[in-house]
């Protein structure tokens, strides 16, 4: 299968550099695509390496994604990456010549991902196609990262041991997302792959599916659903979203699910059930949504919320960020702004890292609703082994902070901590929520402020000073259910936007 590699390099590759490292490969022909990307093309017309063009980077991403690195330069590292776009010999070959030619002229390291072939199931390696695999090239797909087709999806394979957002992945979902029918995107990993947390909520919504290996079979990293190729079958016009995955069931009817999904949780059935004051062992991991909106003015600058929260839950603001994985833009602000602004009036997307203790990370949506710009932030904190979540009049403050930016909806949760800032394809203890906060705008339509628990008592207490918002904490008996209904009567009221 394709495979990629990283150049890591203190300086910016400049065009002369690239130009020499591709040199490397002079025996054919090179070609820039409309993002930019670089394709070296084989005599007989097929796209054999394709080269990115160089993003900054800092260290403590290269290690949050790639692992050890040795340090090079002052911390500013900028990340050059190229992938086969075919099994061949001569594609891999190619790949690691101008990898190595440009490390020769900038100095700097080679990291490379593995090979893994999810459809080699014979002990000695040779390619098994079993009923249903995907059929098709990334030449078919028009675009690098894309390792089969079939009518419905575009499969990627990635032989990495974290997988996060990465322009590669993306370029796929907005290719697949554009052809007729529109494809689902499959991302297929080794069984012991973990996925960033920018990636994890990407996958909640639907625009990838993460698929793992379980026998003949695979089963999906989110739910653990034991699923097969249905490539031949064909595409029903009745699906909103074509899928080209299909459930296994057992003769009860019910969905399998994989052992490998329910072996080695990170906690016990109902680790969180008893009060979260004390720290589990592995440490804690505390999550924020919240949703804002403010008049779409020229002078409007996103990631105010964003920042607050960030300086309230760690005691400092992100340290960079970027519309793709690694995020190695220094944190600005006004950065922000005009890189999402420019995307408008189609939904964008940008993901956020921290420097220091607690590690934490953050995406940020951003979308238009008549004059107001809503601004969806989901921030994950990974507490240190002795940490503590938030006091009451942390999250009273943070509240009402949040209120003169236009809260519309806030909830903090606390779940157990899988891994740095990453998540496993293994089922999670439930979490259990700290705060649910409506904006004062919403007020009114929440007299008692207060979120009933399974007994239909109430769990919660309304906190925030007259005219701002409604904040509840919830007892550690509260039912997510009856949580999700006080937030749907609060999307209801601001006209569906929460």
């Amino acid at each position: 299968m394709s495979f990629d590699i990283v150049v890591l390099t203190s300086a910016q590759p400049d065009r002369e550099a690239l130009v020499l490292a591709l040199a490397a490969g002079a025996a054919h022909r090179v070609a820039r695509t409309g993002t930019g990307t670089l394709e070296v093309i084989a005599d007989d017309g097929r796209p054999l390496v394709a080269v990115s063009p160089p993003e900054r980077s800092t260290r403590g991403e290269a290690v949050r994604l790639l692992g050890p690195v040795p340090a090079l330069g002052d911390g500013v590292l900028w990340w050059t990456e190229m992938r086969t776009c075919t099994a061949d010999d001569l594609a891999a070959t190619t790949a690691r010549a101008i990898a190595g030619h440009l490390v020769e002229i900038m100095g700097g390291h080679i990291w490379s991902s593995g090979s893994w072939n999810p459809w080699s199931h014979h002990a000695d390696g040779s390619d098994v196609t079993p009923t249903g695999t995907p059929a098709g090239t990334a030449a078919e797909a028009k675009s690098p990262a894309v390792d089969r087709l079939t009518h419905d999806a575009a499969v990627i394979v990635q032989d990495r041991a974290v997988v996060g957002v990465s322009r590669w992945l993306q370029d796929s979902v907005r290719a697949a997302f554009e052809t007729d029918p529109p494809r689902q995107v499959g991302l297929v990993t080794p069984a012991d792959t973990r996925i960033t947390l920018p990636l994890h909520d990407l996958l909640t919504v639907g625009a990838v599916r993460w698929l793992l290996p379980f026998g003949d079979l695979f089963y999906d990293g989110l739910t653990g659903a034991v699923v097969d190729w249905a490539a031949d079958r064909p595409h029903d016009p009745r699906l909103s979203k074509p899928d080209s995955w299909r459930t296994v069931r057992g003769p009860d009817g019910t969905p399998v699910t994989a052992s490998a999904f329910t072996a080695e949780s990170a906690g016990p059935p109902g680790a969180l059930a008893t009060p979260v004051r004390q720290s589990p062992p592995g440490g804690l991991r505390l999550s924020l949504q919240a949703t804002t909106a403010a008049e779409a003015t020229d002078h409007c600058l996103l990631g105010a919320s964003t920042e607050l929260a960030w300086r309230c839950l760690t005691g400092d603001t992100p340290a960079s960020w970027g519309t793709a994985e690694p995020a190695g833009t220094p944190w600005s602000r006004q950065d922000l702004t005009r890189a999402l602004r420019a995307r408008l009036p189609l939904p964008t997307w940008a993901v956020l890292v921290g420097s220091g203790t607690p590690a934490a990370t953050a995406t940020v949506r951003v979308a238009t609703l008549g004059t107001h710009l809503i601004e969806e932030l989901t921030l994950h904190i990974d507490l240190p082994a002795d940490g503590q979540p938030p006091s009451g009049d942390t999250l009273r403050e943070l509240a009402g902070n949040l209120s003169p930016l236009g809260l519309r909806t806030l909830v903090v949760a606390m779940g157990v901590r899988s891994g740095h800032l990453t998540a496993p394809p293994r089922r999670r203890p439930a979490t259990v929520p700290l705060a649910v906060a409506v904006g004062s705008a919403d007020r009114g339509r929440f007299p008692s402020g207060a979120v009933p628990g399974r007994d239909g008592a109430a769990t919660g207490s309304t906190a925030g000073a007259h005219g701002g918002p409604v904040l509840v904490l919830p007892g550690r008996h509260a039912d997510w259910a009856e949580v999700e209904r006080f937030l749907r009567a609060a999307r209801r009221s601001a006209g569906g936007t929460a």
